[in-house]
């Protein structure tokens, strides 16, 4: 590259790998993205270092491993002493754009804003209005000596604080005449690509169409739903923490169900994507940037008795997508796949590396390898890291002492072909992912070899992550609150994070 290139990220947040037809599904969830995987380099053993956002993306940022970032539980913020890649590249002369579909995570709560010189917070108008009036009439709900604001109808009425189902059903309403801020966000990237100004962009894209609550706008959102037998789409519970309480009993149709609408959100996503794509081929964009198109973590339907992400370290929600464009595929490389197997951390030192950047402290602090960008390139590591801890939302400590989940920890070692987890309190576990993509039979004990190799990663870091996990859990006994923030208590709660 002649000239330092524009750098564009885009994360898709809960997008597992196994639903994407450029990973073998059936579906066609994203015909644009299959189209395109033509012209880039897919990765086909992307891991994620962490099962949801805050873990993941932390990791992202620093280039280090959870057992070493820290942040586990919402309220944690990024240790000073640890860098961000928006920093490096901000003090190295790059242009640095975060557009956030109002992920609570990655924003000044957090710590890991930092280094961005412009962020955006792309989310509708309309859904600002409706969250907004419901975060109002929840504040009342809460509070019972604040009066009730004036709302006006329908919202007070179909509040889910006064009336859960019309509460449901009219956001599945709402929701479908405009998007979670996926078109806006886009909008904005261009935007930042296109001065023709001295200084590269770097310019970081989070997405949240495909995370819960999934209400697809209208012309996608019935493309993948199954036979509903009567069901309506909008009722189907879609909490984690509703189903995992026992509270809300959920049958394989309503896991159907929930994952055609995920599939929808996929479809729009895609649509979207590939628009940008075009832009960027049509205007030149693309001789001089590269585009990067990932998620931070997956989703589970029903997969191990589990719904949402967190809670394990199963491909459902480790394994993402992973897919380069521009400069850095050479012609040869184009529509390639990278069989091994490579993390989120690897891509950290790789955009860096890209930019040209030599930073010492993030040098330092990074434990990943650089991404290969061949199909034929050496391999740079043998075996993946993704840690999970139970402990997560602070509202759920109580409940999940209750279930006997509190101490539930586990750390996956993956390499191309097997997988073996560590469990804190479960017994350990080893997967053929090849036989057994599924990770259904636990061949724990029948392949010494794997399992040796495969658990002395595992060993390698397991120390640091257990004071760590201990740190956490000391602070949650002694009742830390974490300060958390009534506009990012609300956004969570509007996510489905708390109640």
């Amino acid at each position: 590259m002649k000239q330092r290139p524009n750098i564009v990220v885009i994360i898709s947040d809960c997008l597992r790998a196994r639903n994407l037809p450029c990973y073998g599904y059936k579906k066609p969830t994203a015909p644009r993205l299959t189209e395109l995987a033509t012209d880039g380099l897919c990765y086909e053993n992307a891991i994620s270092s962490a099962e949801q956002t805050l873990t993941s993306t932390s990791a992202l940022f620093t280039g280090a491993y959870p057992a070493t970032h820290g942040l586990f539980v919402t309220g944690d913020t990024l240790n000073p002493s640890l860098k961000t890649v928006a920093q490096a590249l901000s003090e190295t002369g790059y242009d640095t754009h975060c557009i956030n579909c109002n992920n609570p995570y990655v924003t000044d709560f957090t710590g890991l804003d930092r280094g961005f010189d412009h962020v955006t917070i792309a989310f509708p108008w309309l859904r600002r209005k409706w969250f907004d009036l419901r975060k109002r009439r929840m504040s009342h709900v809460r509070d019972a000596n604040v009066p009730s604001p004036a709302l006006p109808e329908p919202a007070a009425a179909f509040s889910p604080a006064s009336n859960p189902a019309s509460g449901k059903r009219l956001r599945w309403l709402m929701t479908r005449m405009f998007d979670g801020g996926a078109k806006k966000a886009f909008a904005e990237a261009r935007r930042a690509l296109s001065p023709a100004g001295d200084r590269p962009a770097f310019v970081y894209v989070h997405l949240m169409e495909t995370h819960m609550y999934y209400h697809p706008p209208s012309h996608h959102a019935n493309m993948f739903l199954p036979d509903t037998k009567g069901r309506e789409p909008w009722s189907v519970n879609q909490n984690p923490i509703s189903y995992l309480s026992g509270d809300t009993p959920m049958d394989d149709l309503d896991f159907e169900i929930v994952e055609g609408l995920y599939n929808g959100a996929i479809h729009y996503t895609d649509e979207l994507f590939g628009r940008f794509l075009d832009w960027m081929k049509k205007t030149g964009q693309l001789d001089n940037t590269i585009v990067v198109f990932t998620a931070d973590h997956g989703e589970s339907f029903g997969e191990h008795g589990l719904l949402g992400h967190g809670q394990c370290v199963y491909d459902t929600v480790v394994h993402v997508p992973m897919l380069v464009w521009g400069p850095v595929v050479s012609a040869e490389s184009r529509g390639s796949t990278v069989r091994q197997v490579v993390q989120n951390i690897d891509l950290t030192g790789s955009l860096l590396e890209w930019a040209g950047c030599d930073d010492e402290t993030m040098a330092k602090q990074m434990q990943g390898k650089p991404l290969p960008v061949s199909a034929g390139a050496p391999r740079t590591r043998d075996a993946a890291l993704s840690f999970t801890v139970e402990a997560f939302e602070r509202e759920h400590i109580a409940l999940k002492q209750e279930l006997g989940l509190l101490h539930k920890a586990a750390v996956g070692a993956r390499s191309d072909t097997h997988k073996f987890i560590w469990n804190a309190t479960d017994p350990d576990e080893l997967y053929d992912l090849q036989a057994d993509p599924g990770e259904t039979t636990n061949l724990l004990g029948t392949l010494p070899e794997v399992e040796q190799e495969l658990r002395s990663h595992v060993d390698g870091i397991l120390p640091t992550f257990e004071r760590s996990r201990e740190a956490t859990l000391e602070r949650l006994r002694g009742g830390d609150t974490g300060g958390c923030h009534p506009m990012v208590e609300e956004r969570l709660r509007d996510l489905g994070y708390i109640e």
